[in-house]
């Protein structure tokens, strides 16, 4: 399980075969956004938030954990971070059901 730290606070974050069937059936985004290096270029930036929220609710449902926050509220939690959403893209990139090592 990845984590990410906000405000000096740990958040499990999980970007599975869930998180991927949840967002791309909720947002009608399809699979092969994910592939070929390029998805800043295929999903606008409030896809990525989104998608970012269900890593956070994944990561929360797979811990056990209570998720409270609501989409802005991990927005306004990102913001307050310098260096958060590089941080967040980084644990996406590592925890791809797809990604290489996998």
């Amino acid at each position: 399980m990845q984590t990410v730290t906000l405000n000096e606070k740990e958040y499990p974050v999980h970007f599975g075969i869930g998180a991927l069937r949840k967002f791309t059936s909720k947002y009608n985004i399809p699979l092969s956004v994910f592939s070929g290096g390029d998805l800043m270029d295929k999903i606008t930036f409030d896809d990525l938030i989104n998608l970012i929220y269900i890593g956070f609710q994944e990561g929360h449902r797979k811990a056990k954990k209570k998720f409270s926050l609501d989409v802005d509220g991990l927005s306004d939690l990102i913001d307050d971070n310098q260096g958060a959403l590089n941080g967040i893209m980084d644990v996406f990139g590592k925890s791809m059901p797809f990604s290489e090592g996998k």
